[in-house]
Parts: structure tokens; C-alpha cells; sequence
């Protein structure tokens, strides 16, 4: 992997995925301003419609049109007084794993002003490059807890027209649900030979 460190703004960035690490309560600073003026407008309601709030840990993308078909991954980065390198490192591997799951090949991460020292590109360098490793012996350790609080809800509502046995020819209009899950857990191990 070659990674090359460049000045510039997002608007000029020519990557197929911008990584924007965001403070929390930021979400509508100078960078994502003026991604939404050349983007033309969307950009801020389709973040909202996300509900991003710059907590650490979220990530949320976000397509910002035009003919590039560039998209924007947003990534948390927790409240800006606590912040320090580590967090920059977690960002920026977040970031790498958004990338992955875009498949994106080319990838842009672009810091504000603050955080453009050689401290802070070396944290998010890091985090990318360790992001990306992986175990080369072939086994897999993965655990996986689903409905951890255990709520009792939908997982997805539906509403259209369907027909039971003994119903109408023309069916009827109803809501169909699947139930979410019970609170599970799974411990997966994998090995690939």
C-alpha cells in the first residue's frame, strides 16, 4: 500500500472515498460547508438524515454527487478536549474499514488545520496501515452478540397488499413484520486451508 501525505482541501481531492474526521457537535464546520456549496446543496440534509453527531466511534457515508461519484465517510472522533493520538489512530482506522467496505481504491483523509502537524499525520498513517493487517495463519476469531439489550421489536415492517388462504382474490392491505431476534451470542472460529 502507498500512502502519499498532500496539501490541499476536500473539494480538490481526486479519491473515490474522503475520510472526514469530525469532532463531536462539528458535523456542520468549515469542511463540510464547503463540500455541500460544490456539491450543490444535498449534502448537509443527507448527514443530518444520518444523524451524525461526531461521537467517537460513528462513521456514516454519504454520496456527494456530481460526476466524480466521490463519497464522503464521515468518522467520529469524540469530544475535541479529550482527543489525542490514539483517538486519531481509531479514526483513521475506521476510516480504513469504510474504505474496505466501499471498495474503494483510491482513499483521501484530510485533517483541519489543527491537526496537520507531523504528530497527528503520523497517528492517522498508523492507524490506516494497522487497520489493514491481517493474520496470515488462516484462523478467524469473531463473536457476534445480536439484540444485546434483548428488545422486544421489529427487526423490519413491511405494508402491502398479500392473500392467505380464505382471504379475497384482490388480497388484503396489512402490515407484516419479522421480529427482531432474542438476545444471542456467537463465538466463530475459522480456518481457511
Amino acid at each position: 500500500m502507498r500512502i502519499r501525505v498532500r496539501d490541499g482541501d476536500a473539494r480538490s481531492a481526486t479519491a473515490e472515498l474522503i475520510v472526514l474526521p469530525v469532532p463531536a457537535g462539528e458535523q456542520d464546520g468549515r469542511t463540510i460547508r464547503e463540500l455541500a456549496r460544490a456539491a450543490g446543496g444535498g449534502l448537509r440534509p443527507a448527514i443530518a438524515a444520518t444523524r451524525f453527531s461526531g461521537r467517537e466511534g460513528q462513521v456514516a457515508t454519504v454520496p456527494l454527487g456530481g460526476a466524480r461519484r466521490r463519497t464522503l465517510c464521515l468518522v467520529g472522533l469524540g469530544d475535541r478536549a479529550r482527543l489525542d493520538l490514539d483517538g486519531w489512530r481509531r479514526a483513521a482506522g475506521r476510516g480504513r474499514r469504510a474504505a474496505e467496505l466501499a471498495g474503494a481504491r483510491k482513499v483521501a483523509v484530510v485533517l483541519d488545520a489543527g491537526a496537520a502537524d507531523a504528530r497527528h499525520l503520523g497517528a492517522v498513517v498508523e492507524g490506516f496501515r494497522l487497520a489493514g493487517y491481517r493474520f496470515d495463519n488462516g484462523l478467524r476469531v469473531q463473536l457476534d452478540v445480536l439484540n444485546l439489550f434483548n428488545a422486544q421489536t421489529n427487526q423490519i415492517e413491511y405494508y402491502y397488499i398479500s392473500r392467505l388462504p380464505g382471504e379475497p382474490i384482490d388480497g388484503v392491505a396489512d402490515r407484516h413484520v419479522h421480529p427482531a431476534e432474542p438476545l444471542a451470542v456467537r463465538l466463530t472460529l475459522a480456518a481457511t486451508f
